[in-house]
């Protein structure tokens, strides 16, 4: 049985905690529980799952755990019953993951004054929501004739199969359909390994899930690289905006809402963008690998007594 080298390692090296960082490998925590070493279950997402073997699985780990890690309340809300919120109260923290500050620090904003950058960060999939920004973009009133909107798509599809073409297709044939407007351009750059450098010269970081997101750390990214946020009013993205202080919610799956909110921004700039600093802080405390390392050192100390 593969939990017998678990068992071995774990003796042999005098493991006193197990961290478990994903949310369905059972083996780990079975051989951990038998050597009575302590759990902790880190969960960062929103399962989301009607799989009723990933379900006995998840609750299994839960009840040996000793500390049940989330990321947040979203996280910890969605993916336990008010039943196991109580019985599992004593074992819940939340610890936000930390973003990679230091690559942000040596790039320098490059913003145009000559244009507006709209910036869309992650997976072209239905979930991920491009297309109702595509909508909200095509159905504005631009201020005057002079004005220039750019929307920066900084990712791809996530696999190379017929439902993920098909939707890039819809997707290509929606910005087609956008910059009929002459006053606004769409560059698709795909996957890029330069994001921080793309969000520097970028205004706005728009984050259109349909679901509930874990975290939405590309906001608290966005905002470190002096991006006004707008994002769907659900889930871990609208906890982000909440502790940042910083940002715009809009009706989720809503594109004429999420096109007045561009439109708020695109008005009213001036305002909007003096929120940044205030939130770009709180996103460098927040989010910083020091905070994080801290908080979560704490935990291992308090189960080490």
């Amino acid at each position: 049985m593969p939990s017998i080298g678990f068992i071995y390692y774990f003796k042999k090296y005098k493991v006193d905690i197990l961290h478990n960082n994903s949310s369905n490998i059972f083996i780990p925590s079975f051989a951990a529980q038998i050597c009575q070493i302590k759990i902790i279950y880190h969960i960062r997402e929103v399962w989301n799952t009607r799989n009723k073997l990933s379900k006995v699985i998840y609750y299994y780990i839960s009840r040996a755990s000793s500390k049940i890690i989330c990321i947040t309340n979203t996280v910890k809300q969605g993916n336990f019953s008010k039943k196991d919120l109580k019985k599992f109260d004593n074992k819940f923290v939340i610890v936000t993951d930390c973003i990679e500050i230091e690559k942000f620090h040596h790039i320098i904003n490059t913003k145009s004054k000559e244009e507006v950058i709209v910036s869309f960060v992650g997976r072209i999939a239905p979930i991920k929501g491009l297309d109702i920004l595509l909508k909200a973009l095509s159905s504005l009133n631009f201020p005057d004739s002079g004005f220039k909107l750019k929307l920066q798509v900084i990712g791809d599809i996530p696999k190379e199969n017929r439902f993920y073409k098909s939707y890039k297709k819809y997707i290509l044939e929606l910005a087609a359909k956008c910059q009929v407007n002459t006053n606004l351009e769409i560059q698709f750059y795909g996957f890029r390994n330069d994001v921080a450098n793309l969000l520097k010269q970028s205004h706005v970081l728009v984050l259109p899930s349909r679901i509930e997101e874990g975290l939405g750390l590309v906001l608290a990214e966005g905002l470190i690289c002096e991006n006004f946020l707008i994002t769907s009013n659900l889930g871990g993205q609208k906890e982000i905006i909440a502790a940042l202080g910083c940002g715009l919610l809009f009706e989720n799956d809503n594109h004429i809402d999420l096109a007045a909110k561009v439109e708020y921004y695109l008005s009213n700039s001036s305002m909007c963008n003096s929120e940044i600093p205030n939130g770009k802080q709180s996103a460098l405390t927040l989010f910083s690998p020091q905070t994080y390392s801290h908080l979560i050192l704490a935990i291992y100390s308090k189960l080490a007594c």
